[in-house]
């Protein structure tokens, strides 16, 4: 029972966190699915061996719904959470250790003929959701305080030793921690901006920068691949493209330069 409950949780996690994504962004999101499967793990652990099968899909569509949305809360409170651990796992251990107080079942737990459990609300056992309610309480609050007792003496220590430093300034986090920290980019290929445009252009190609909204020309020559695609399609005219890198590094003044000449008929 603990092993189908589970997996079913994480499913339904995964499927429910993916329709959440989809009304914002009408897509269908991978990160969205894993970070469901994930928060519906979180949920089912305090109930894993207590609850009955149907419930767990119940957990998983709870667990999909409430993390997804507590993923805001960053950006209430101002706080650094680029995997959302609070949103899935604190939240999700939240939403699962409540749901357990109200379908904890003894019959589930006795099924290894030996566990007696006075269960949740499936059997009338109306204060096992303030017991558990109770416990998350404590359990959040006793981990607040050790890790700020925690992270504040390491943030002392950081004065004198910079290995213990936490937090870098907003000039270091824009440059990037790899470059800071290691004198490289970690992903050139990925989060260089590359810039196509035809040096004898069919078409009038608008600049494109960063950041700014772009004309569907513009956003049509971003890729040399589509551009060279389209212009064969078009009627093969031929010419020379040129490739502009566009540096994410805020010393260069000319933030264009030329990296070399690409034929169409290559």
């Amino acid at each position: 029972m603990a092993a189908v409950v589970t997996n079913l949780a994480a499913c339904v996690g995964g499927v429910t966190w993916c329709l959440v994504d989809y009304r914002l962004e009408r897509k269908w999101s991978t990160v969205g699915f894993c970070s469901g499967v994930i928060a519906g793990l979180v949920a089912i652990t305090p109930g894993s061996g207590y609850v009955p099968t149907w419930a767990a899909v119940i957990y998983g569509a709870c667990a999909g719904i409430g993390c997804n949305f507590a993923t805001q809360i960053k950006y209430w409170v101002h706080a650094d959470d680029g995997l959302d651990i609070f949103a899935v796992h604190g939240i999700g251990g939240l939403i699962g250790n409540l749901l357990t107080g109200l379908f904890a079942a003894d019959y589930i737990a006795h099924l290894d003929g030996h566990t007696i459990i006075p269960g949740g609300w499936l059997n009338r056992h109306w204060i096992q959701l303030a017991i558990q309610l109770c416990d998350s309480v404590v359990g959040m609050t006793y981990s607040f305080a050790v890790t700020l007792l925690i992270l504040g003496t390491m943030s002392v220590i950081g004065r004198y030793i910079p290995a213990f430093v936490l937090r870098i300034t907003p000039a270091e986090e824009k440059q990037g921690i790899d470059d800071i920290e290691m004198g490289e980019f970690a992903y050139d290929y990925v989060e260089l901006t590359r810039n196509v445009k035809p040096l004898e252009p069919a078409h009038d190609v608008s600049q494109i920068f960063e950041d700014e909204e772009v004309d569907a020309e513009s956003q049509w020559s971003n890729s040399r691949a589509e551009m060279v695609r389209n212009l064969e399609l078009q009627g093969g005219r031929g010419g020379a493209y040129a490739m502009d890198t566009l540096s994410r590094s805020p010393e260069v003044s000319d933030p264009y330069s030329h990296s070399g000449a690409i034929s169409t008929a290559a």
